[in-house]
């Protein structure tokens, strides 16, 4: 499991930009990220212990009716300026801006409820 390093409840993915041109394939194609542009949910970083030591991924999740939507990224570097985090892979470079950083109890408590529901979908697509 990779660690967390950063949760916020509410982040928006606000640019999308493509790093390697010839990098698509059928299986998957580069433009298949564009529809997630400015998605608005939980984000959380994570830094990989073992898949890729020392990388970051973004995860932005939202509840929809009785599942969740969410959106991540492969691993890359993981920065963040001010309001902006960014998150730089092989592929792609993808900026999310921080909209609400405050943690509350309720917060802490939608943090950990949206991190459950896409552990247990992830688990049940196995």
């Amino acid at each position: 499991m990779p660690k967390l390093v950063y949760a916020v409840p509410l982040a928006k993915l606000v640019s999308i930009r493509k790093l390697c041109p010839d990098e698509s394939s059928d299986q998957n194609p580069w433009d298949s990220r564009l529809p997630y542009l400015n998605f608005e949910g939980a984000l959380y970083i994570f830094e990989s212990l073992h898949e890729a030591p020392g990388r970051h991924a973004a995860l932005i999740i939202r509840q929809e009716a009785e599942t969740c939507a969410w959106f991540h990224t492969s691993h890359g570097e993981y920065q963040q300026k001010g309001n902006r985090i960014h998150v730089k892979t092989r592929n792609s470079d993808y900026v999310f801006e921080i909209l609400d950083d405050t943690i509350t109890e309720e917060n802490t408590e939608k943090l950990n409820a949206y991190l459950a529901l896409y552990k247990l979908v992830i688990e049940n697509e196995k």
